[in-house]
């Protein structure tokens, strides 16, 4: 498996890995280009689970195949999924705003009206997912899970959803 700087300028099928957005022991998330579409920014998570089995990649294109049907206002959609190399990776549109919690570690105390608003959005967003039978474990202010709720028609503050 590559580390995180080695992915740098890497073709990742049709993209381009332009920088780093985020980076765990679970994931590195980039900010990539597409090769065939000029000026198409994206956002590819690279999951650092290397030699999946053939068990483990064909759960991975299921879980992916049920994501992507997730279509809501404040759900940020899978746009592409694969493998590179020995790993899985999924696109999604890139959020040039960052995430909520770079947005409260740099202002903690929200505004009431944009809590609430915020809270509003990611509620009907869970309702919306909770309607289809879908279940996570874990939401975070982040993008560094499976697959991303968004806050507002801006997209400005992705929450992701962990099974």
């Amino acid at each position: 498996m590559l580390s995180e700087r080695t992915y740098i300028d890497k073709k990742v099928s049709h993209y381009r890995l332009l920088d780093t957005i985020s980076s765990s022991s679970f994931c590195h998330v980039y900010r990539a280009e597409h090769l065939q579409i000029a000026q198409y920014i994206v956002a590819i998570k690279i999951f650092q689970v290397p030699s999946l089995s053939p068990q483990k990649r064909q759960q991975f294109l299921e879980e992916v195949q049920l994501l992507s049907k997730l279509k809501h206002p404040h759900i940020l959609p899978i746009l592409d999924a694969g493998f590179y190399e020995d790993v899985s990776y999924i696109v999604t549109d890139y959020l040039p705003d960052g995430s909520l919690r770079s947005r409260l570690s740099a202002h903690p105390l929200l505004p009431l009206q944009e809590s609430v608003a915020i809270l509003n959005q990611l509620g009907q967003a869970l309702h919306y997912v909770h309607q289809r039978n879908m279940l996570y474990g874990n939401l975070k202010p982040e993008p560094s899970t499976k697959h991303a709720i968004r806050q507002s028609q801006a997209r400005k503050y992705p929450f992701y959803i962990r099974e």
